[in-house]
């Protein structure tokens, strides 16, 4: 459960979204294709009743493995009955469930279930990883969280002068992606090394193993946690850092930024504040509006799940981006205007979820529509609405690129 966290795919276990609208005939038939979906159609054949000797006959995978798949779906359906007594509570998180997954499963809200789990002393402890085969005891400052009861990882270090050095925590740019190791990792690198110089103490939270980030020897402590807010929220409240770098870890680590303000720690450099002013579509329109900077005209667009007029007003080809998002991740660039609704449909899918923009019951996001850079005006269709209401009630943009400074053939972001 944790390696599925780790991934960063829009899901919070076992369960993609989808193939439960499946008949029991489609499952059976999924389970022969070898893909990245694979995993998540033989959790889903053990809730339709498959028995993993049926599902090993058919995808190969080992009994010892389909057995843990079953505990899983066991305890999910031992959550989605209510069940949440100490003893229940204790496995689910010794299995790697998250706590808003379990709040999900049990109608209960996250803060709730972190209390109640605290309240039983359910907390996660660290331990060292055993990089000399348990040889010989092993003494390398790379830890990982699990549901034990002796922490490894507690202690500060020490300055010359016996003062306890101030943490800095600097967080990584989590599963591997094209470009990922020469923008991020090695931003993050030689952030933890000019802290060093400095004299902090640095801490990375990362959970790539491919990277220069995850080697022991990099920073003082690393932790080899999923990138989200609960798994870092373990690490902060052990640790308690000073403060925390996030721009180093491309949008995996700026999407916690606000989170860990909310938790207490500052964050050194940028504030979650202006990074959302950065992100969120609506704010940075304001801001270039305030300033004067001219900008590609954009509107954001019904859901997916609703269907759209062709956008024929506006320059071909455009964005369809989250609306709040920095790296180009789920970004969808249709050619025609019959592409559009498929384009933002499939950018959905890949979507990371922000308290602004989208809703706990809802897998559809709003979405924008940013015009190619032409120096064209644009109307907005009628089913598209921007935070202030529907368009039909809203003017025409008319912020657009000069003929002097637009870049034809090109599309960019507002």
């Amino acid at each position: 459960m944790k390696a599925i966290r780790s991934l960063e795919l829009p899901v919070k276990s076992l369960r993609l979204p989808g193939l439960d609208e499946l008949y029991t005939e489609e499952i059976e038939d999924r389970l022969v294709n070898i893909d990245d979906q694979r995993l998540f159609v033989v959790a889903e054949a053990l809730r339709r009743g498959f028995s993993p000797e049926k599902i090993n006959k058919i995808t190969k995978y080992d009994l010892w493995f389909l057995d843990r798949f079953q505990n899983i779906v066991d305890m999910e359906d031992a959550l989605d009955h209510g069940r949440l007594d100490g003893d229940t509570l204790r496995r689910a998180k010794e299995m790697g469930f998250s706590d808003a997954w379990i709040a999900a499963l049990s109608g209960r809200e996250q803060k709730e279930i972190k209390a109640l789990r605290e309240s039983f002393g359910i907390r996660p402890a660290f331990k060292m990883v055993d990089t000399c085969a348990a040889e010989f005891e092993a003494e390398t400052p790379y830890y990982y969280s699990t549901y034990d009861q002796e922490n490894e990882a507690a202690g500060a270090s020490r300055a010359d002068d016996g003062a306890e050095k101030r943490k800095v925590l600097v967080l990584g740019s989590g599963p591997i992606r094209i470009g990922q190791g020469i923008e991020f990792d090695y931003c993050s690198v030689h952030s933890v090394w000019a802290f060093k110089r400095l004299g902090y103490e640095t801490i990375i939270i990362n959970n790539n193993p491919e990277t220069v980030s995850t080697d022991f020897d990099v920073a003082d402590k690393l932790y080899f946690e999923p990138l989200t807010a609960e798994d870092v929220q373990a690490v902060v409240e052990l640790e308690k850092p000073w403060g925390a770098v996030v721009q180093f870890g491309g949008q995996t680590a700026i999407k916690l930024a606000q989170a860990l303000t909310d938790m207490g720690v500052p964050i050194l450099g940028t504030s979650a504040d202006g990074v959302d002013a950065a992100e969120d579509r609506e704010r940075f329109d304001e801001i270039l509006n305030q300033c004067g900077i001219p900008g590609p005209p954009a509107a954001r667009c019904s859901p997916p799940s609703r269907p759209w007029p062709p956008p024929t007003t506006w320059a071909i080809p455009c964005w369809c981006a989250p609306p709040t998002c920095w790296a180009a991740r789920a970004w969808r660039s249709p050619t025609t205007t019959a592409t559009s609704p498929s384009s933002c449909a499939s950018s959905t899918r890949w979507s990371r979820s922000t308290p602004s923009w989208w809703t706990s019951t809802s897998w559809a996001a709003r979405w924008r529509w940013t015009v190619s850079s032409t120096g064209r005006s644009c109307s907005s269709p009628a089913s598209w609405s921007t935070s202030s209401g529907p368009a039909s009630t809203l003017a025409t943009p008319s912020r657009s690129i000069p003929p002097s400074t637009s870049r034809t053939g090109t599309s960019r972001p507002s």
